[in-house]
């Protein structure tokens, strides 16, 4: 298991991936295969699967340790907030740079046929529906609607187990203000993220690296809104 960190790390994925086969194995040999020991290992089994693109083995690996996690510690534990954190991230729709918003009235700009048109669609491939397998078994089902109601369960079970001022409380929140961002719900972002940072103030301090992750979506999230000056406040932070 500490290998399968090791290379997961370094974005080795298919070492990564064989040696979490191999730990599966063995802790099932061991324990059967419904034991919570396999739980750390099923959710890194999660993680290589999406970053290998095979959606649909990573959805099967996180809803299996998520049974097993439910059948023997229940709903409001720990190891079970923390693997349907894991599914919210998995539905989670997050680009790899947030669009920078450039005008406040976003169904203006959403509106606009010149904004779509100058989208590079060079990578999209158009299937028919002769091919609806190869659709569902390439294709990661995107859903902000399911991420979110996922990260509530998450906050919620956290929130009971750990307390409302826990770091793993405010892990769920910092994700969720970047699903609020890129939902426009900018009320509830800024609800997020600042609770968020007063817990990691708390328990960090002001210099801490998860600290600098917050403010920087509180940037994004001001600087999208065209609201300068908080932007600037959180960016220099």
């Amino acid at each position: 298991t500490e290998l399968v960190t090791y290379h997961e790390r370094k974005r080795e994925y298919d070492v990564a991936l064989q040696y979490a086969r191999e730990a599966r194995d063995i802790l099932e040999k061991n324990f059967g295969p419904d034991s919570i020991e396999l739980t750390s290992v099923l959710i890194a089994l999660g993680r290589l699967f999406v970053f290998k693109r095979s959606f649909p083995e990573a959805k099967l690996v996180y809803k299996k340790a998520l049974q097993n996690t439910e059948a023997k510690m229940g709903e409001f534990h720990p190891q079970t907030a923390a693997i349907i954190y894991e599914l919210g991230t998995f539905y989670f729709v997050r680009p790899e740079s947030i669009q920078r918003l450039k005008k406040k009235n976003m169904t203006e700009l959403l509106g606009n046929k010149d904004f779509w048109l100058s989208r590079d669609y060079s990578s999209v491939k158009l299937i028919n529906n002769k091919d609806k397998s190869e659709q569902t078994v390439n294709r990661k089902q995107f859903s902000h609607d399911k991420a979110e109601e996922f990260f509530l369960r998450a906050l919620g079970s956290f929130e009971q187990v750990l307390g409302p001022d826990h770091p793993e409380v405010a892990r769920v929140l910092n994700r969720m203000g970047s699903l609020y961002i890129e939902k426009m719900q900018f009320a509830e972002a800024e609800n997020s993220l600042l609770r968020a940072l007063r817990i990691r103030m708390a328990t960090f301090g002001a210099a801490h690296t998860r600290v600098g992750q917050t403010y920087r979506h509180l940037f994004t999230l001001f600087e999208g809104q065209e609201e300068w000056t908080r932007a600037l406040e959180f960016g220099e932070k």
